[in-house]
């Protein structure tokens, strides 16, 4: 069976998955749009990522005219996002992505994309998360503005139209808050961690913090994708999505410090280092038995005159009370080591 990481790993060697969320950040400009794909993809990142959409099938002019007015100055053309396509292809064949917010779009989004992305905003949205499962793709889910029985709900549906997506693990889960700036102290990256205990998929983080410490500290937990807004300056920019992005300089320093984290991280399997054996630390830093005193032969030992000291020869102090009350088959001069043949 597929392991999650096949579909959520890293497809350049990063560190983890890395999302440089571009958005809206172009401000329907195609020529910002490139050359945001371009700096991001020349930082490293593993798929830069839009949102495709048109006005009139997000927002409902009707009742909230002035989310659609700015909605309706965020739009790039189709045959924009296919050069978009082909100019990320030149990078690395499947690193564009998209989150999807127009349902009528579906059968040419799908073409584009590798991989699903839902925003929180669309959790809920199952007429189109159905067509992103019948596509038999991958999908992130963020999690922004919801509880762990509003995401259950939204992965039992899935499941319910595919099982593959339980059993290969197809799903993966990013803790998100949506706020614009988010705050320290609603950034909850503890969440993350339930998220994988309470569904068993990959998680990782959507971030909408000032900086990239709140991404550092969630590879360092585990995470194993890292969505981050990205832009080319934050200066001079009234969008807000600008104030909570990065730019190439700054992803590269992020991929940089998530290189350092997995060196310190190591492996996950306890063992004495290489360079602990080398130095010879696994005997200068344990003690062995030594006889406290002169002992006697047929001498019984005890905790009075047998001590541990620095270094570990033969025997291991672990064996200390093991060796209480038995008896000696040699003399042990003071501070010779208890050879455990010697006794019975």
């Amino acid at each position: 069976m597929k392991q999650s990481e096949n579909f959520f790993s890293s497809k350049r060697d990063n560190p983890c998955l890395i999302i440089a969320e571009i958005g809206g950040n172009h401000e329907g400009n195609f020529k910002t749009a490139k050359l945001l794909a371009q700096q991001a993809l020349d930082a490293g990142a593993d798929y830069v990522k839009f949102q495709i959409y048109r006005a009139e099938n997000i927002v409902n002019r009707e009742v909230d005219n002035k989310r659609y007015e700015h909605f309706k100055g965020f739009v790039l053309s189709k045959s924009e996002y296919e050069k978009i396509f082909k100019l990320c292809n030149s990078f690395r064949k499947g690193s564009f992505m998209a989150s999807l917010w127009d349902i009528e779009l579906f059968d040419w989004y799908n073409k584009l994309v590798s991989i699903h992305k839902v925003g929180s905003g669309d959790l809920t949205n199952f007429p189109l998360i159905k067509l992103m499962v019948l596509s038999g793709k991958p999908i992130i889910l963020s999690t922004g503005i919801s509880d762990w029985k509003l995401i259950k709900k939204t992965l039992n549906f899935i499941y319910k139209q595919d099982l593959k997506y339980r059993e290969k693990k197809k799903v993966a889960l990013l803790q998100c808050t949506s706020l614009y700036p988010c705050k320290n102290d609603e950034v909850n990256l503890d969440n993350m961690l339930y998220l994988k205990k309470k569904s068993g998929l990959e998680v990782g983080y959507s971030d909408h913090t000032v900086g990239t410490t709140a991404c550092e500290i969630s590879y360092s937990m585990g995470g194993k994708i890292i969505e981050k807004h990205f832009t080319d300056k934050k200066q001079n920019r009234r969008f807000r999505d600008h104030q909570v992005s990065i730019t190439k300089n700054d992803l590269k320093k992020l991929m940089t410090k998530l290189k350092v984290i997995k060196t310190i991280k190591g492996s996950f399997d306890k063992k004495i280092t290489l360079n602990e054996k080398k130095n010879n630390h696994d005997s200068s830093f344990r003690r062995s038995i030594y006889a406290k005193k002169k002992i006697g032969i047929g001498e019984k030992i005890t905790e009075q005159n047998i001590v541990t000291l620095r270094p570990k020869l033969n025997n291991c102090s672990k064996n200390f009370f093991d060796i209480i009350g038995k008896i000696t088959k040699k003399e042990f001069n003071k501070y010779e080591e208890i050879d455990f043949k010697q006794i019975k």
